[in-house]
């Protein structure tokens, strides 16, 4: 008895909106999705339970980044059967959650860039070459000013 794929996921897998890489991702994650709801048709179990969606996502994923990314491919699922509108409720619920992971998320990657050690290491990259540029640039600058200066007057 062959297996059928939820229509969900097989809108996703035929959208041309979406490269290969990223509708395979979104497939493999709505799979697990619906596997864990019993392989239920996936349009009423997201929209219908979001909160047991949800809760199942953080329960089963540790890792921030994951939990957003399951959520991305439930927002991309939406976008993509224009459900957005029309299972509004449940639409903003995995929106806000994806913006409070996501902004966890940008939280430790500013953290890191403060961190002393981190400032160091950068400071070494990025910022050592800087005044250099800097210079360099005044210095054309100052030239080119002082070429414009000459050629003004000497029109005057």
């Amino acid at each position: 008895m062959a297996k059928t794929v939820d229509p969900v996921i097989s809108a996703v897998l035929r959208t041309d909106r979406l490269s290969e890489e990223t509708r395979t991702g979104y497939s493999k994650r709505l799979a697990l999705i619906a596997a864990a709801a019993g392989n239920n048709p996936l349009i009423p179990v997201l929209a219908q339970h979001p909160q047991k969606v949800l809760g199942w996502i953080l329960k089963n994923y540790q890792e921030i980044g994951t939990q957003r990314t399951m959520i991305v491919a439930i927002l991309g699922a939406y976008k993509i059967l224009n459900l957005k509108i029309k299972e509004k409720g449940s639409y903003e619920m995995y929106l806000k959650e994806y913006e409070k992971l996501d902004g966890v998320l940008r939280d430790r990657a500013q953290l890191q860039l403060v961190r002393p050690g981190t400032r160091r290491q950068l400071s070494s990259k990025v910022q050592a070459p800087l005044p250099s540029v800097i210079s360099a640039a005044i210095c054309l600058l100052s030239h080119y000013l002082s070429a414009w200066q000459q050629s003004v007057s000497c029109n005057l």
